[in-house]
């Protein structure tokens, strides 16, 4: 079938309340086969950025896999996906910055920062409505600050 298949078990409790739990991941099945055959690779996309904004990726996507033992780096041909049941974050990467799209509603975050923007009303690659323009290492606490609570809401 050549198509990743997670088995996601259910329990339903009194309340109208639901447990969801992964038991099993695509991590090296067919997903990972599609990625090679099209040659969507983290590498790819770290070819164009300096020094400087490989190390941030390197922090960025290390946290973002530390959050659980079922997230998945996902590369795809315009940006790098993690997720879990769904995208929580996109991230492209370019020459001096990183645009991370997060899956969290803007209104309901503090946009007075210079690196958030909302672009809820604006196409872009990947999942999200809240951009996060990281540059340097000043912007990498707030990123995993929103990063967390992307992932938090991600069903996880």
């Amino acid at each position: 079938m050549k198509r990743p298949i997670e088995l996601i078990q259910y329990r339903v409790f009194e309340d109208d309340l639901f447990a969801l739990n992964i038991l099993t991941a695509a991590k090296d099945s067919a997903s990972t086969q599609i990625t090679k055959n099209k040659d969507y690779k983290v590498e790819n996309h770290l070819k164009k950025a300096d020094s400087k904004i490989k190390e941030l990726y390197k922090e960025l996507s290390e946290y973002a896999l530390d959050l659980g033992s079922e997230v998945i780096e996902s590369p795809r041909k315009l940006y790098i996906a993690f997720r879990v049941i769904r995208n929580f974050m996109c991230v492209q990467v370019y020459n001096h910055h990183l645009h991370l799209y997060l899956r969290l509603n803007p209104e309901d975050i503090n946009l007075e920062a210079d690196i958030l923007r909302d672009v809820s009303h604006i196409g872009h690659y990947g999942t999200g409505d809240l951009e996060v323009r990281v540059e340097s290492e000043d912007d990498i606490e707030l990123a995993k600050e929103l990063i967390e609570k992307a992932y938090d809401n991600s069903g996880s």
